[in-house]
């Protein structure tokens, strides 16, 4: 009989081969000739291979008679022993029986008795009681498993029905809801009919009104248009206008700066010098200390007026006021500004400047060329500005 070591048919056989008593003759076994030993796990196997198993011969007398006795008695037992020799499988009881083919042996064929047969068949009812445990362990395991699985798939059913229910539940829902929808849609409807006649109505209003603006726009336009022709008008009338003024304001530019043509402005002068000592005096000083020589030319220096401009003093400036002086004799005023030009003034260690004084529009222009002007000097060239305020360079002996 066949199967795995943990199944019925081979346990009840091999419960039955453990049942076996031990041969009585084992004690006249010559030594010379031992008997081979046998281990529980190749009993075991010959049980599953379906190999033959030598067994006590006692035993084996035993169990032939009773085997005769079931088969002359009975035409079953008969019958089962020749389907047991067609399928040729090897069973305890084919080894027991006198009328196998493959367990028939002669009489003077003796078998050899395993020496450890006692304590293969011990061990192999532990390997049994311990496969039966097994096998009950791993029963109830999987019934376990089985138990848990349906306990599962209750929690899932009721999960299912709760869910069904909640489904349902929407369902219902949203036909109440697709009612109201329904009735705000049918609402809505009327809603913009209405507006719709009501828009109709104010569209035709708008139209009426915007008519009556296009008849009241080409009454602008009409009007407009002579406006405009009269602002053509006036346009030039001030272009014109603004040509004068920019040519009066010019002329004016050129009256002051011809009166000034006599005046030189003295820049840097500090405030206290002129406490202790007037102005005319202090010029007179600097034009000694820097440029004798033309007090020995001209003699004593006649100034016409001599002020500080502006003529309060503001203390929140950081600079002096510029001082202007208006000479009677113009050719000393123009030897005083060339010795300027050629060198820096000073007065009792302070620099002082000195320019020909202009008016407030004619210096506004020559001071949009200051950055020009000193970006020139640093390239090394020859920048100047002519009266009253065009910058001229001096470039490979051509004036630019």
């Amino acid at each position: 009989m066949q199967g795995s070591p943990g199944s019925p048919s081979i346990l009840i056989d091999c419960w039955t081969l453990s049942q076996s008593k031990p041969p009585e003759d084992r004690k006249a076994q010559t030594p010379n000739n031992p008997p081979p030993e046998i281990t529980p796990r190749d009993l075991l196997l010959k049980l599953q291979e379906g190999r033959p198993i030598e067994v006590p011969k006692k035993q084996t007398k035993k169990m032939r008679g009773t085997r005769a006795q079931t088969n002359t008695g009975s035409k079953e037992g008969v019958n089962l022993n020749k389907q047991q020799k067609q399928k040729k499988e090897t069973t305890i009881d084919s080894y027991y029986s006198a009328n196998g083919t493959e367990g028939e042996r002669s009489a003077n064929d003796k078998p050899e008795i395993p020496a450890n047969w006692i304590q293969a068949v011990k061990e192999l009812k532990t390997q049994l009681r311990e496969a039966e445990d097994n096998w009950g362990k791993n029963l109830k395991i999987k019934i376990s498993h089985l138990e848990t699985e349906a306990l599962e798939l209750k929690q899932e059913n009721s999960v299912l029905k709760a869910k069904i229910i909640q489904l349902e539940n929407e369902a219902k829902e949203m036909k109440d809801e697709a009612k109201e929808m329904k009735d705000e849609v049918k609402r809505m409807k009327d809603d913009l009919q209405r507006k719709s006649d009501q828009k109709e109505k104010d569209d035709q209003k708008a139209r009426d009104e915007i008519q009556s603006l296009r008849t009241r726009v080409k009454q602008l336009e009409s009007s407009d248009l002579t406006r405009q022709q009269d602002t053509i008008k006036q346009n030039k009338k001030n272009e014109k206008i603004e040509e004068n003024v920019k040519h009066l304001i010019h002329k004016t530019d050129d009256l002051e700066n011809r009166s000034r043509r006599d005046n030189l402005r003295i820049i840097g002068l500090p405030e206290d010098h002129d406490k202790r000592k007037s102005l005319d005096i202090i010029l007179e000083e600097i034009i000694q200390e820097n440029c004798p020589e033309i007090l020995e030319q001209e003699g004593k220096v006649e100034i016409e007026r001599i002020h500080r401009s502006p003529p309060v003093f503001n203390p929140q400036l950081t600079t002096p006021r510029n001082v202007i002086a208006k000479f009677k004799n113009n050719q000393m005023k123009e030897q005083i500004l060339q010795a300027a030009k050629k060198k820096p003034f000073r007065y009792h260690g302070n620099t002082v400047r000195i320019t020909q004084d202009l008016s407030a529009s004619t210096l506004k222009d020559r001071k949009a060329w200051h950055t020009i002007f000193r970006k020139a000097r640093e390239l090394g060239l020859q920048p100047r500005i002519k009266y009253p305020s065009k910058l001229t360079i001096f470039l490979q002996g051509k004036v630019w």
